[in-house]
């Protein structure tokens, strides 16, 4: 170990260039892991030899985990992010977390962290554990100063949260990026009878990252409200995601429960939606989906973007009075499985293939009649279940051909359909 930090440490010493780089491409995903410079998910010496070829010039790191290398975000890869890294495997301490705890009718806290009540608020960057449960009203508010860019780093352990007012139970006033991760079972509700986005059981203003890091469940229960809004870009890259709007059954139509201004990415883990309103929504921009899984159940837009969805990857079975939506844009499909069933006829005329997809990977079907959601649904030999009633069929992947793209049977039978034009 000594060897290679005294000989690659020289060379890098004597350079006077710094290797720039751009920002991380459109669909990347930006969740980062600081330090893994050869990108497997790992911290050791391999990413110091990673860090130094880089460097030097003899091996450049890939565009999508250039920022793991950055070990300062000042957006170049030099000597001193190679000093910043070295000095980790040289003992440097790590930043500790501070803990927040649940107790039931109060809040306890690390100095750092102010509570007030029942609420507690975090004011600067950092990592924070959160566990415990609540039985009075209460909240978590992040709101750090607008000179603090660094990131707001949460995780989630056991936690139990219910709130009858309008109230969320994690609420992002301020922050440049906020990192959930949550380990065990967590369970959030909102029993308020106000679906406004400002009420729903997460609300942000920034950015809102669930991470790969994440190994638990979070659950998330509303009445009226929304499960998750955001007023910039959500991320689901891991861990095991339930959410529940309109737990009451009172059938308001504006219980979403994933909305964002932003982008809406999907980029692993596992998403269980059952929405009064729309499912997955994007209102000012698009919703991507590169891996992951994610099973919705909407009594609106399965999934609905303004500006574009695009399809890359997971695998997705939606089930919406419309399937998937796209309000001024193009429906791109390039890889995936997809089952979209709805009981309201979607126009697919702006669907776009991908570079390895064509029309023969994709079916859309008219049924003569109304389908009930216990009977199984096979589609040239893969069989899907929808979630509710439908009578519309939109669906691809891979491996559906051509020659068989018109065998379905539904229950083991054969059903009377019309076939519906896809793409432009």
């Amino acid at each position: 170990m000594k060897k290679i930090f005294s000989k690659t440490a020289a060379a890098v010493a004597a350079l006077t260039l710094c290797a720039s780089f751009a920002a991380v491409p459109a669909g990347a995903a930006e969740e980062v892991l600081k330090g893994d410079a050869d990108g497997n998910g790992v911290i050791s010496a391999a990413d110091l030899v990673a860090l130094s070829a880089h460097i030097l010039g003899s091996k450049t790191i890939a565009d999508e985990i250039k920022a793991n290398a950055d070990m300062n975000d000042n957006n170049e890869i030099n000597v001193i992010d190679y000093i910043l890294l070295k000095n980790i495997f040289m003992g440097a301490p790590a930043a500790e977390s501070l803990k927040i705890t649940l107790e039931g009718e109060s809040i306890t806290a690390d100095e750092g962290i102010t509570v007030e009540g029942t609420k507690a608020t975090i004011t600067k960057s950092g990592t924070y554990v959160i566990t415990g449960a609540m039985t009075a009203e209460s909240q978590i508010i992040v709101n750090t100063a607008e000179t603090d860019a660094e990131s707001v780093n949460i995780t989630l352990d056991g936690v139990t949260m219910t709130n009858s007012s309008d109230t969320p139970c994690i609420m992002v006033e301020n922050a440049d990026k906020t990192k959930i991760t949550f380990t065990g079972t967590n369970v959030l509700t909102g029993n308020a009878d106000t679906a406004e986005a400002a009420t729903a059981v997460i609300y942000a203003k920034d950015d809102l990252t669930f991470t790969k890091n994440s190994t638990g469940t979070l659950e998330i229960n509303s009445a009226a409200q929304m499960g998750i809004y955001c007023n910039n870009d959500i991320k689901f890259n891991g861990g095991s995601i339930k959410i529940k709007t309109d737990a009451a059954g009172t059938g308001t139509a504006k219980a979403d429960a994933v909305k964002a201004k932003g982008n809406v990415e999907i980029g692993g883990g596992e998403l269980d939606v059952n929405a009064a309103g729309d499912g997955i929504k994007s209102s000012k921009n698009a919703v991507v989906i590169s891996d992951g899984k994610a099973e919705i159940k909407s009594g609106k837009d399965a999934i609905q973007g303004e500006t574009a969805v695009t399809i890359t990857g997971g695998e997705i079975v939606t089930s919406g009075d419309r399937g998937i939506t796209v309000s001024a844009g193009n429906l791109t499909i390039g890889g995936g499985t997809l089952l979209a069933t709805s009981t309201e006829a979607v126009d697919y005329s702006n669907v776009v293939m991908g570079e390895h997809f064509s029309n023969s990977n994709i079916v859309a079907l008219a049924l003569n009649e109304q389908h009930n959601k216990s009977e199984v649904l096979t589609i040239a030999g893969k069989e899907f279940t929808a979630a509710k009633k439908y009578q519309y069929i939109f669906a691809t992947y891979p491996d559906l051909a051509a020659s068989s793209a018109n065998v379905l049977l539904i229950d083991g039978k054969k059903s009377e359909f019309t076939v519906v034009p896809v793409g432009k």
